[in-house]
This record gives structure tokens, C-alpha cells and sequence, in this order.
């Protein structure tokens, strides 16, 4: 029935605009409107026209509202907000026709795919923001922004906001809509939800709730009813991101968390401030050379390889070595021969991973470029490992895990029974073959999976690489290829690890007399490039805390004051210990030039040894600082004193 009123509709409608609009197909309904696609005639394009359902058309209040209103959103004229071209009344029809967009909605992206990354939803969240900013300096609050009405553009990629079918006109009070409740539920900031006047922050907290929704895949506030939803909006502080999802960086969690804020005064006072902040949080990818890439796929696509290749390896030498023994050969023999196979594969692995070290070096990068790229690409992946098989072991995974161990434990009480059972042995066996066999497939895919979970195969390569093994190969596969040249485009490269590679490489260019008393630099140099790093891991970690307690009040505050305190303090250090590499780095410069002396070296490298004590201690008094506000976090009523 409600097909044949839906097409009754579109026949009446094409009736009253014929020769002005040809309508071609209903392309959404909701509660203030259905929406056609259509062709405007006279100038031959594509427009979506939006009608006012005919029963509240019939309520003359409704019909003026909508009028005022879509009047009002005609006046906008920004490229992230869909341009309407007329605003109609046609006997009992009241509509307006806007530009047709060739996209998708961003509620129909998140429905399909769950989540967005980072990167994408700062650069949505920043147009949304923009064409916000713009309405609020026209006095037009939009008062239901929701991904439903975020529009993006098949072609190019750009963000439309659509729909301010219920905006607002603003009064001169700031305030609009007093009394009334219009919008969508789990999107409504509590000043809506509770019949409150509503001003641009409200538009905010909304925006707020997207990004939320965007990163996480869930919303803030849920429940069965309408009711509950509002009541959630107006008394229950909003989850943290940190809490429901991971690996998104800390300023934009900060950034989002801040709109949610119940009190509309601790929100971004406007769209402007939101779009800074959201410029604030771009997410740089790091440039990795594309043959530092390369190395890594490779290097990547070997330890997965040579797992296979191990593991069949063993299974097909069980039965052989079983064979041999069988026979009568000799322990040692056998031992012998498992020898020889393993140093086999090892060798070819290491000639292999050699050869693509050299490959590397060939480029002009070095050892340090691709420790520096190891962390990355393994965080990089370990992000998309989290959402393809989530955060911990799935049922179908645990399954097949504990199916494999009781399999194979079967099979082998079974085999172990054999010999002593007097009926049909033969019978026994079969059974603990069979029994051992599906044991290994079924082990086999659970330890598949937790692999790619964990990204294993990285992990593993990552701790050859970043040990001293990994060291060790770049420097065999350096023979014979003499010095290269410092590759000019690495700009992947953190402050400290360029400084370390310019200090490398004026050693290699002093005489050998000046490189024997300066033997002490590479070492310090090393301890400084770990200490920056350490630094920098436990800014990021203090920017993580500030974005769970950013915003609060009461004794959370305090707690706020003192991470940033003990951020600002880190940011020093970091400073310090760059600045004291840096000035090694120019000591050499002068001693390669004959103006400096090994002494103003040793001297710094002193300087830098103090400075090592003080990062040591600031190291430490971070962890407690970080452990305390961790119990608080867990537990709210613990009172913490740093």
C-alpha cells in the first residue's frame, strides 16, 4: 500500500510542475521531506527537489515553517553547503529545488565500512566545520547534523552539508527555538535535548558526536527509545575514545572529546576554533624513501615465507627422521643432518635479507633509516589488523585453537596406547592419524589468524632488525660498496637521527688520527638519539592522558595542570638534547675545517653525559606521574597527589 501512495505522490506532484521539472525517482524520504531527483527543463540539469510531505502541507504552520525555513537555508553560498536555486508553492505542493550531488552520504560510507581513518574524518570534520562557520555568521544554526545530511561527492571527494530544512534564524539573543525539541536524538546536544535555546555550539557538540561516531563505530549515547537517548544526552558524561577504540592520535580525541562537553561555555566557542583544532590534528604520514619501502615488503614478505617454509619443512622431515631412526641410525647422525638442514635455510634467509640490505645501501640509506621506518609500518599495519580482526581473539579463533590442542592431545594418548591394545591396532592408528591431522589444520588456522592479528611477521622481523643482528647484516652488506652518499630525501628522518647520520658521516671524513680520539662520539650520539626517542614516546603517551582528562573540573583538573606541566618539561628535554647533538655535529664541523679542537668535543659530549642524569630522572618521575593519574583514570575516587 504504501508503494502505490508513493507512487500516487510522484504522479501528482509531476503533474503540478509539468514543463517545469520532469521527476524522474523518490531518492529519500524522512520526517520533514521526500526528496526526487529530477531535470530543471528550461535549463537542462539534474536537481533534487525536496516537497513537504502533503498531510503537514496541509497544517498552515507547518507549510510556513518549512517556507521560512528553506528561504532562510537559500541564502547560504558556500562550497561545502548544497546550493538551493528556488523555493516554490504549486497549488497544495510546497518545495524547493537544490543542486543535485553525484555521492554518497557519510551515513551510508559508515554503515558499509564501520569505521574511517583518522586521516579522512580530520579532513571531513574540517569541511563540515567550514561550512558550519560560514551559516553561523549568516544567523542560521543547522540543528540536526548528523552523517545522514554530510554528503560526499563522488568526482572530487568534497564534503556538502545538506538539509537545514530545520535550521533556525538566530535572534538577537544568540538563542533560537526556545521550547521546542527538533533534531535527532543521539546527535542532540543537551541544551537541544532539553528544550533549551540552541546557538552554534550546539551545532558543535553534534559535530562532535560524528567524529565520535566516525573513529569509533559507535555512538556516545545510545539506547532503545528516544527517551532514553535524550536522557543519556543530558546526564551521563560522554565515553572517552580511548575507551572504545584505538590509534587515534591524542589531539584529535582531545579535539572531539572537547565538543562533548556537557557545558556548552568548556565547548570550541565557534566552527573556526573547531576547524583549527582539526588543523592542528592532521595526521602526517612519515615519507618513507620508496626503497626503504621496498626493503620493508620484502623483508616483511620473507619471514612470512620462511615460516611456511619451516613449518613444512618439519612436517615433511617427521616421518624421514622417524624412518631414520627406525633403521638404526645414530642419534648424532640424525642431529647431524637437522643441522645441516637448518644451517641450510638459514643461510639462504640471511644471503637473501644481505642482499636486500645492499640494495638499500645502494640508494644512500642506511641502517638508521630503516629502524626508523621499522616502527611506523608495524603501527601502521597493527592499526589495520584491529579493525580486519579486532582487538582480541575471536570466537571462530579461540574454536579452532582449543579444537587443535585437543585434536592433536587425542591423537597422541591414542598413538601412545597403540602398542598395548590387543584389537585391531591398525584401526587405532587410523584414528590418531586422522585425529592429529585435522588437529594441525585446525591449529594451523588459529595460529594464522593470531599472526595476522598481531602482525607477527613484522614483529619478529622488527627484532632482528632493531637488535644487534640487524646492525650486524648492514655492515656485511656494506663490503665492498665503499661510502655513500647521504640520500637527500629522507624526509622521514626525526630531528635526532638526521643530526646522527651528518655526525656519521663527518667522522668517516676525518683523518684516521682525529677519528681514533674521537671513538667515544658515535656511542654518545647513539645514547642521545635513544634518549630523544624516549622523550618523544613519552610526550605522545602525556598528550594520550590530556585527552582523556582534557576539559574536566574538580580534582580531574588539577590532574590536567600537571600533565601539562610535565609535558611542557619533556618538550624542554627534548629541545636540550637535541641541541646538545647539535652542537657535537658543529664541533666536528670545525675540526673537519681546522678551526675547532677535539678538546671543545670532549667537552660537549661531557655536557651531554650531564644531560643524560637529568633525562634519566625525568624519565622516571613521568612513569609515576603516569602510573597515578592511569589509577585514577581507572578508579575516579582515588586522590592523586604528585
Amino acid at each position: 500500500m504504501d508503494v502505490i501512495d508513493h507512487a500516487g505522490d510522484l504522479i501528482r506532484f509531476q503533474q503540478a510542475v509539468l514543463g517545469r521539472y520532469s521527476i524522474e525517482r523518490e531518492i529519500g524520504r524522512g520526517g520533514m521531506g521526500i526528496v526526487y531527483l529530477a531535470r530543471d527543463v528550461a535549463l537542462d540539469r539534474p536537481v533534487a527537489i525536496k516537497l513537504l510531505p502533503p498531510l503537514m502541507a496541509a497544517e498552515q504552520h507547518m507549510r510556513n515553517r518549512f517556507l521560512s525555513e528553506a528561504r532562510t537555508a537559500a541564502r547560504l553560498s558556500h562550497p561545502n553547503i548544497i546550493p538551493i536555486f528556488s523555493v516554490e508553492e504549486i497549488d497544495q505542493f510546497v518545495f524547493f529545488a537544490m543542486a543535485y550531488v553525484d555521492g554518497k552520504t557519510l551515513g551510508s560510507v559508515l554503515r558499509q565500512q564501520g569505521t574511517i581513518s583518522p586521516s579522512e574524518t580530520i579532513r571531513i570534520l574540517r569541511e563540515v566545520a567550514w561550512a558550519l562557520a560560514y551559516a553561523h555568521a549568516q544567523g542560521v544554526i543547522h540543528r540536526d547534523v548528523k552523517p545522514d545530511n554530510i554528503l560526499i561527492e563522488n568526482t572530487t571527494n568534497r564534503i556538502l552539508v545538506a538539509d537545514f530544512g530545520i535550521a533556525r534564524v538566530t535572534k538577537e539573543q544568540g538563542l533560537t527555538g526556545v521550547g521546542e525539541i527538533l533534531g535527532t536524538a543521539e546527535y542532540m546536544s543537551p541544551e537541544q535535548a532539553s528544550g533549551e535555546g540552541v546557538d552554534q555550539r550546539s551545532d558543535i557538540y553534534s559535530l562532535g558526536v560524528v567524529g565520535f561516531y566516525m573513529l569509533s563505530g559507535r555512538l556516545p549515547f545510545e539506547g532503545s527509545t528516544t527517551r532514553e537517548v535524550l536522557n543519556k544526552q543530558l546526564n551521563e558524561p560522554p565515553p572517552l575514545l580511548s575507551d572504545v577504540t584505538t590509534g587515534v592520535p591524542s589531539t584529535l580525541a582531545r579535539a572531539i572529546s572537547s565538543c562533548l562537553n556537557k557545558d556548552r561555555s568548556e565547548r570550541p566557542d565557534s566552527a573556526e576554533t573547531f576547524a583549527e583544532m582539526m588543523a592542528g590534528a592532521v595526521v602526517v604520514r612519515t615519507e618513507v624513501p620508496v626503497s626503504v619501502r621496498v626493503f620493508l615488503k620484502r623483508t616483511e614478505e620473507l619471514m612470512r615465507n620462511s615460516r611456511v617454509v619451516v613449518a613444512l619443512a618439519s612436517f615433511m622431515s617427521l616421518p624421514i627422521l622417524s624412518a631414520a631412526l627406525g633403521e638404526g641410525a645414530s642419534v648424532l647422525a640424525v642431529l647431524t643432518a637437522i643441522g645441516i638442514g637448518a644451517g641450510t635455510i638459514a643461510g639462504a634467509l640471511g644471503a637473501v635479507t644481505i642482499w636486500n640490505c645492499r640494495q638499500v645501501l645502494k640508494m644512500g640509506y642506511g641502517y638508521r633509516d630503516v629502524d626508523s621506518a621499522l616502527k611506523e609500518d608495524l603501527e601502521r599495519h597493527l592499526e589495520e589488523a584491529r579493525f580486519e580482526y579486532g582487538h582480541q581473539a575471536t570466537g571462530f579463533e579461540l574454536a579452532t585453537r582449543y579444537a587443535g590442542v585437543g585434536l592433536v592431545a587425542l591423537s597422541t594418548l591414542l598413538a601412545a596406547v597403540v602398542t598395548g591394545m590387543a584389537t585391531d591396532p591398525l584401526l587405532i592408528k587410523g584414528v590418531a592419524g586422522v585425529a592429529g591431522a585435522f588437529g594441525v589444520v585446525s591449529g594451523m588456522l588459529s595460529f594464522n589468524r593470531f599472526a595476522k592479528r598481531i602482525q607477527l611477521s613484522r614483529r619478529i622481523r622488527n627484532g632482528i632488525f632493531r637488535s644487534k643482528l640487524g646492525s650486524w647484516l648492514f655492515r656485511v652488506a656494506r663490503i665492498g660498496l665503499g661510502r655513500t652518499v647521504v640520500a637527500s630525501g629522507a624526509t622521514h628522518r626525526p630531528t635526532e637521527l638526521a643530526i646522527g647520520i651528518a655526525v656519521d658521516s663527518l667522522l668517516e671524513g676525518l683523518p684516521k688520527h682525529l677519528r681514533k680520539d674521537m671513538s667515544a662520539v658515535p656511542g654518545v650520539i647513539r645514547a642521545l638519539e635513544s634518549d630523544a626517542q624516549e622523550i618523544r614516546s613519552r610526550i605522545e603517551e602525556l598528550d594520550g592522558m590530556l585527552g582523556q582528562v582534557g576539559g574536566a573540573q574538580g580534582p580531574a583538573r588539577e590532574i590536567e595542570q600537571q600533565l601539562s606541566h610535565a609535558r611542557t618539561e619533556a618538550q624542554q628535554r627534548l629541545l636540550e638534547t637535541v641541541t646538545a647533538m647539535e652542537s657535537i655535529r658543529l664541533d666536528l664541523l670545525r675540526l673537519q675545517a681546522g678551526t675547532g679542537t677535539s678538546e671543545s668535543v670532549t667537552r660537549d659530549m661531557e655536557a651531554a653525559m650531564n644531560l643524560q642524569e637529568d633525562i634519566n630522572r625525568l624519565i622516571e618521575s613521568h612513569e609515576e606521574v603516569e602510573r597515578l593519574v592511569k589509577a585514577h583514570l581507572t578508579n575516579p575516587a582515588i586522590n592523586v597527589e604528585v
